[in-house]
């Protein structure tokens, strides 16, 4: 048995998380698995690491398109994008990856059964808590870029903010597929970054 004690093992310490205590033994049950799943996170590794250049070159790519007015606001919403992904993976990783651990981790339909977690799982679950929050903390930037070319307006997004709630939480629902509480520390700072978004939009719209 591949062992691995207390990964997160100082969340546990934390008041935000209080009484969450992780201790995940993991078992690998594939020839292959433990070769490739290095691989794997070798290269999640270099991509959350190379994100800035990567945003970088896709700024390299569109910036000859764009008027001078243009090409100011979309690089500062590009940096701001390099931001906002670290951020998100952040809360991923210290917040919603160990709530989401503790409530599988603790799930069980019957005594009977013992949770065993595979290796591969999760490393599937790191992964996506990490890169798909990650990413979806981009919308701020996105929603700027979109202000500034007059397709969305503040206005339109206080409007829709009931609206907004519920997708959030349709969002949350969707990547943290546990109990409502983890779902609801995911949406707490995807609302923030709504409310941020609104921030962000052209005071003139």
């Amino acid at each position: 048995m591949l062992e691995i004690k207390n990964i997160h093992k100082s969340f546990g310490d934390m008041d935000v998380l209080k009484g969450i205590n992780l201790h995940v033994d993991l078992i690998n049950i594939e020839v292959s698995a433990q070769f490739f799943i290095h691989l794997k996170m070798a290269f999640v590794c270099g991509l959350i690491v190379a994100f800035p250049y990567i945003i970088y070159e896709i700024w390299r790519f569109i910036a000859p398109a764009l008027y001078d007015n243009e090409k100011t606001v979309v690089r500062k919403a590009f940096m701001l994008a390099s931001v906002l992904f670290y951020l998100g993976a952040a809360v991923g990783y210290v917040i919603v990856l160990p709530v989401c651990l503790n409530f599988f981790m603790n799930f069980s339909i019957s005594d009977t059964v013992i949770n065993t977690i595979s290796l591969n799982s999760y490393i599937s679950l790191f992964i996506s808590m990490v890169l798909m929050i990650g990413l979806i903390f981009e919308f701020p930037s996105v929603i700027a870029v979109l202000s500034r070319f007059g397709l969305v307006t503040r206005e339109l997004l206080r409007k829709g903010r009931k609206v907004a709630f519920v997708v959030i939480l349709v969002i949350a629902a969707f990547i943290t597929p546990s109990d409502p509480f983890s779902m609801f520390v995911l949406a707490i700072p995807l609302y923030i970054l709504y409310e941020f978004s609104i921030y962000l939009c052209k005071k003139d719209n």
